[in-house]
């Protein structure tokens, strides 16, 4: 169930909007709609996909994300290479229930190394290197933006336009031969309008999503090595439509929507030999989110009094959540013989922001590898 794909194959294929995570479509067990990004794994939503960027969770990782999800908000030329579990995936990843995309950071080998893209889709610049008396230093910035909105003003402007753009920096430092720190920040923007006249109907619409982490990699002795990471993320979301039919129906609404998440996460591996590890870590956060919805509709007659329908109808919510998330997690890798392969974990997730009954779960892995030959 578990697949690794490298960058030099997202290069060769050919994919559409030049997105490399759109390969997953093509493995055993996904289904896509073929124009969005988003994949549906075992029969699952898309949403319960766990979707992981340099070992950090992304929780809305696609631009234009209520309108088809064309590409991700990930340069596919900052990706290294792609992890893709379609079930039966470790304990070390949790929250979600169809599978995992973990995302790699592009390492730079060259001390400076540039790329420009165009497409129909996008255009994109990506420059990284070395620095550094032993180039014990690496960097990475990528900005793109989506060329939509540029083809929707020249084959018909009144429709509307999506706009959207992306920006990552990373930069990295190891401290001698065991230890490596890097700071990161990725931002997206996106903005959309439509306009359907026949059928009276318009919306606009506005994401904004900055994602901080700081991650520290040691090498505590020859056996014994851990994964830090600190982050904070922050999404702002904005949507508001109207509908306007003469003598038929009237109607608007408006979706704020605003979270933060602080987070620190830790993962160990213990491999004192060839033949097992032993690998345990925890994740917490902190979140809180603010939503407001207020909608209106007004129908005229007869379609006010059929099918128990109401000639004005208002709606009003507001939603102020808050709390905390925890996981952690424990699995032994153990490899008796040369063909056969065991692994077993359990996982604890705990939800403090919810009222339900089931904020606590307790999930046991276990898989087992056999190679015939």
């Amino acid at each position: 169930t578990h697949t690794y794909l490298d960058r030099d194959l997202a290069i060769r294929i050919p994919l559409i909007a030049d997105e490399a995570v759109r390969l997953m479509h093509r493995l055993p067990g996904t289904a896509s709609g073929g124009v969005s990004s988003r994949s549906h794994v075992r029969g699952g939503e898309a949403n319960e996909v766990l979707f992981m960027f340099d070992g950090l969770r992304l929780y809305e990782p696609y631009h234009l994300k209520d309108f088809q999800a064309v590409t991700t908000i990930i340069n596919s030329n900052a990706i290294g290479g792609m992890d893709f579990y379609t079930g039966a995936y470790p304990a070390r990843y949790g929250d979600r229930m169809s599978g995992v995309l973990e995302v790699g950071l592009r390492e730079p080998a060259a001390p400076v190394e540039t790329e420009i893209a165009v497409s129909f889709f996008n255009a994109s610049l990506l420059s990284m290197g070395r620095f550094g008396d032993e180039q014990q230093g690496e960097w990475l910035v990528s900005a793109r933006r989506g060329n939509l909105d540029l083809i929707a003003d020249i084959i018909d402007p009144s429709v509307g336009s999506p706009d959207y753009q992306d920006y990552l920096a990373h930069a990295g430092w190891e401290f001698g031969p065991r230890a490596h720190l890097s700071v990161n920040l990725l931002v997206s923007h996106d903005k959309l309008s439509l306009n359907d006249e026949d059928r009276g109907e318009s919306a606009i619409a506005s994401y904004e999503n900055t994602v901080f982490w700081l991650k520290w990699d040691a090498d505590w002795n020859d056996v014994l090595r851990s994964t830090t990471i600190f982050s904070n993320s922050s999404i702002s979301n904005s949507r508001s439509g109207a509908l306007e039919l003469p003598n038929i129906v009237s109607g608007a609404i408006s979706d704020q929507r605003e979270f933060d998440s602080v987070g620190l996460k830790q993962d160990w591996e213990f491999a004192p030999s060839q033949t097992w590890m032993l690998s345990f870590g925890l994740d917490a956060k902190h979140q809180d989110a603010r939503y407001d919805v207020a909608s209106t509709r007004t129908l005229a007659a007869p379609f006010d009094s059929i099918f128990d329908n109401q000639p004005i109808e208002v709606r009003s919510i507001t939603a102020t959540p808050e709390g905390a998330q925890y996981g952690v997690w424990i699995e032994y890798r153990w490899q008796p013989l040369a063909a056969l392969t065991v692994d077993a974990g359990i996982r604890w997730d705990r939800q403090s922001y919810t009222t339900a009954d089931n904020d606590e779960q307790t999930s046991p892995r276990v898989s087992v590898l056999y190679r015939p030959d």
